[in-house]
């Protein structure tokens, strides 16, 4: 992970723990799909591979996402117990 965006990890049993422990009932806690740019697949396939390819390349695929769930993504819908 890339400091200073991500600092922190938590895991979905321990915020659901977190929560339920602090008066919180869970309703739905789910992971995220998200669109992925094909620019940003075809870069990352490219370094890691030691490509290196011109910045107008990959652009050219930003034209499309791809659906994908990297269980990075979590939303969490409680309700505080009175």
């Amino acid at each position: 992970m890339t400091p200073p965006q991500h600092l922190h990890f938590f895991t979905k049993k321990g915020i659901v723990l977190l929560l339920e422990g602090n008066g919180f009932r869970i309703l739905t806690a789910k992971y995220q799909t998200k669109y992925v740019p094909g620019g940003r697949i075809l870069y990352q396939i490219t370094r890691r591979l030691g490509l290196k390819l011109k910045l107008s390349w990959v652009k050219k695929f930003n034209t499309f996402g791809v659906p994908v769930n990297l269980f990075d993504t979590l939303t969490i819908l409680a309700q505080k117990v009175s």
